[in-house]
């Protein structure tokens, strides 16, 4: 009985349920950290909701109403993050800025969603039919990425729940995740549509126009089974893609074993009664020396029980984003001379900020010191909208627009790799017999948001160095997920180090498991990981060839129907096919059949007015 009401309220009132159910859905898929299943139900809504609206009355209004809806979900979700970034600046102002953008990201995804209803291919090409939808859809996602300044955060990326195909990111990347996403949302509102215009509710509708239609085709119960039929196909190899992620056990890399070493690393940050102020460099560097002896990793085994037993192993230890800043070059070649005098063994990750060759300019970097002195800088490439105190005349709208802010600087140059050689083996004198290469890399906080952070990169880093300051609880969480994903991505390790007030510290990536929470708040930590002994530094699929490779495989499914066929007529040696204006032609077809479509609609509904007058 609920089901037929369901099913009778779906087909009489389309356009206030699937709002509604937008709106709900959205609430969860479209939060900072966007989860894969309420991501798939969300897709699967609108693209039902788009194919019964389109071809009807107001259909542009309708459209319009969705992207309304699913704006005011966004900003109440992120409502918390919002207000908290900017506190100059009015409530109302930021709800209003953050709606006005959301509003925009929200038109191009519903966009792609407009493309897969209008150009979709007609039912002799089933798997094109189908597919076409996470083709648009992963690409669309895959170029939006690209061009917005705050990266995969601000695109409907999933971020979470991710797991049964994270194992896709070292070889596809993103894109593979997107097209699984769309691909799922396919098959779910395809049965949708199926349970909503069953047989049932057809008898009772037969007067009207269908309104779960593709094309004319698909109310003939002739292409039902083919359909079907296609279908199971698109759900099964969905289902075989769940099937590495259960190959592979998600548990972090043994830390003492006859191939792995330990290798501890920490996060240096202070913890201080009075929040009112920030720790300052000399704090910093007491936590520094507080913390290297408690990472330093001894045992009682003999060497001749463990091989590779490590007694003196090398200690990375960060500091979070923007730690101290340093105002004049004496000072900062001063500090890193304190710094590598109490190094020793261990080197530190010093985040910082300095003025550069500029004087009102400030550069957001990270160095790496040893007893040696620097090893490399790396600055920051991504700056966070509203990044630097707003001033407080200038409203809000006008400085979340304001990618860069007049006294941050952006740097251009991309991470380098620093190797260190780790002792992992001594003889009865204590002398080094046999090290490891550990390769170093950095990056800071929103430039794990973007794509291919690490493309320059010519081999695979072991290790990530990843400071961070975020704002919100919600924020760091969401980062703190972007960076995870871009270490899987390249086969790295990272170690995050928030000094946020919420911030989350931890250690993600290759060789980590599903990831390693070690602390949210401030307050420094120690943590160990394994290092296999035999390392592999060949870059991945995705480092190499970046989304390139997952383009042109995305693009390959969705054309190897056509393609078939042309081998198909080549061998038979029937008529040649046109590939060049075929698809423009059928595509302006398309376009004529739902004009077409909505001009009789309007003949229609006008008819029925003029018989209900007469």
């Amino acid at each position: 009985m609920l089901l037929d009401v369901a099913q009778r309220s779906l087909i009489t009132y389309p356009t206030p349920i699937y709002l509604a159910m937008a709106f709900g859905l959205g609430l969860f898929a479209l939060q900072s950290s966007p989860s894969f299943i309420p991501l798939v139900l969300l897709l699967a809504t609108l693209r039902l909701f788009v194919t019964v609206v389109i071809a009807r009355e107001h259909a542009y209004l309708k459209l319009g109403l969705a992207v309304a809806c699913l704006a005011a979900s966004t900003t109440l979700a992120n409502l918390g993050t919002s207000l908290d970034a900017i506190p100059e600046v009015h409530t109302t102002t930021a709800v209003f800025a953050l709606f006005a953008l959301t509003c925009v990201t929200n038109s191009l995804a519903l966009g792609a969603i407009l493309i897969d209803t209008v150009f979709r291919p007609s039912d002799h090409y089933l798997w094109t039919h189908f597919i076409v939808f996470p083709t648009v859809w992963s690409t669309s996602l895959q170029v939006a990425s690209a061009l917005s300044p705050l990266g995969y955060i601000a695109t409907w990326t999933p971020a979470l729940g991710v797991h049964a195909y994270s194992w896709m990111r070292p070889s596809l990347g993103p894109s593979g995740i997107d097209w699984a996403v769309g691909a799922w949302a396919v098959v779910i509102s395809e049965m949708m549509g199926v349970w909503i215009m069953g047989p049932k509710s057809q008898q009772d509708i037969e007067q009207e126009e269908h309104l779960i239609s593709i094309s004319e085709d698909n109310a003939e119960d002739s292409e039902r089974p083919r359909r079907s039929l296609w279908l199971f196909y698109i759900t099964a190899l969905l289902c075989i893609g769940v099937l590495p992620s259960y190959v592979s056990v998600p548990l972090p890399t043994s830390v003492n074993s006859k191939t792995t070493v330990p290798f501890p690393i920490a996060c240096a940050h202070p913890y201080i009664e009075n929040l009112t102020r920030e720790p300052s460099f000399d704090e910093y560097l007491r936590e520094t020396q507080t913390l290297t002896p408690l990472a330093k990793v001894s045992s009682t085994i003999s060497l001749a029980e463990t091989p590779h037993q490590t007694l003196t192993p090398l200690q990375v230890v960060l500091w979070p984003e923007g730690a101290v800043r340093f105002t004049t070059a004496q000072i900062k070649a001063e500090s890193i001379g304190k710094i590598a005098r109490h190094a020793m063994g261990s080197v530190i990750g010093v985040a910082f900020e300095d003025y550069g060759n500029s004087s009102d300019k400030i550069r957001n970097g990270v160095m790496l010191i040893d007893k040696d002195g620097v090893k490399f800088e790396y600055f920051k490439r991504h700056l966070v909208p509203c990044e630097s105190v707003c001033i407080r005349s200038m409203s809000c709208l006008t400085a979340i627009f304001l990618v860069v802010e007049s006294n941050l600087m952006v740097s251009s140059e991309p991470p380098v790799i620093f190797d260190y050689e780790l002792v992992t083996k001594r003889n009865s004198r204590n002398k080094p017999t046999d090290t490891l290469t550990v390769a170093l890399t950095a990056s800071i906080c929103l430039d794990f948001a973007h794509p291919r952070p690490f493309n320059s990169l010519l081999r695979r880093p072991t290790l990530i160095l990843a400071p961070a300051r975020t704002w919100h609880q919600g924020i760091g969480a969401a980062m703190w997920e972007q960076a995870q994903a871009r270490a899987e991505e390249v086969g790295s390790a990272v170690l995050w180090c928030d000094g946020g007030a919420q911030g989350i510290g931890g250690v993600g990536g290759r060789g980590q498991g599903s990831g390693t929470i070690v602390q949210v708040g401030p307050g420094s930590w120690v943590h160990t990981i394994g290092l296999e002994t035999t390392p592999d530094d060949g870059r991945t699929l995705y480092a190499t060839w970046g989304p390139w490779l997952s383009m042109a495989l995305i693009w390959y499914v969705f054309g190897m129907e056509r393609i078939a066929e042309w081998l198909i007529m080549r061998v038979r040696g029937g008529p040649r096919m046109r590939f060049g204006m075929r698809l423009p032609r059928e595509a302006m077809e398309r376009i004529r059949a739902w004009r077409r479509g909505r001009q009789r609609d309007d003949q229609i509904e006008a008819g029925e007015r003029t018989n209900l007058l007469q």
